[in-house]
């Protein structure tokens, strides 16, 4: 029987997240995006549903995914306003990258951490400006879509590497 140990769960107020693109110059950039108080990447299987001689049931098969991604981050910063403004004025919305690395010092001495790529990321929306005479510290939520992905390190249960979930 598996039993959970406090040192095997993940804080999540513990990593780095980063964004790399290129700016109107062209000029690689990695800005540590420090201000995000939450970040999620998910994908959504797509598939088909089919029908087959002799059953009754509908069948299904994976045929692809899109990816997604969601953040809340500090209203402090114009850099996704700039790449917003840089579409406005020359057509070309710069594409990013996302890179989040799960890295807890107490688990990662039994859990290891995780490194994940999203690529290619496009802005679904964005707060050009914002005023809130209701909010002390003010956050701003965005939405995005990426094309591919890379795991560039996994978690390593080293007290059940076979562990599945």
């Amino acid at each position: 029987m598996l039993t959970i140990q406090n040192n095997t769960v993940v804080s999540g107020k513990e990593g780095e997240c980063y964004l790399n693109y290129k700016d109107a110059d062209g000029t690689a950039c990695r800005k540590d995006f420090a201000q995000v108080s939450k970040i999620e990447l998910k994908i959504e299987f797509e598939k088909t549903e089919f029908n087959a001689l002799g059953r009754r049931n509908k069948l299904h098969r994976q045929t692809g995914w899109k990816g997604t991604g969601s953040a809340t981050f500090k209203y402090n910063s114009s850099g996704l306003r700039m790449m917003a403004d840089q579409y406005n004025k020359t057509g070309v919305l710069p594409m990013f990258d996302v890179q989040i690395i799960n890295l807890d010092p107490q688990s990662a001495m039994v859990v290891g951490s995780q490194e994940v790529w999203a690529k290619n990321c496009i802005l679904d929306s964005l707060i050009l400006a914002k005023l809130d005479v209701e909010s002390d510290i003010m956050d701003e939520d965005i939405g995005f879509t990426f094309d591919d992905f890379e795991i560039k390190d996994t978690f390593t249960n080293k007290n059940n590497a076979n562990a599945f979930v």
